[in-house]
């Protein structure tokens, strides 16, 4: 069984925290205009 696919749903899990925590930190990011 080929790991890659968990490998990549890890970094996709991890970039999405970053920018979720990264918004959280920094609310007033103008590449959140959408929020």
């Amino acid at each position: 069984v080929s790991k890659k696919p968990i490998i990549g749903g890890i970094i996709l899990a991890a970039i999405i925290g970053v920018v979720f925590v990264g918004a959280q930190i920094n609310p007033d990011n103008p590449e959140n205009g959408e929020v």
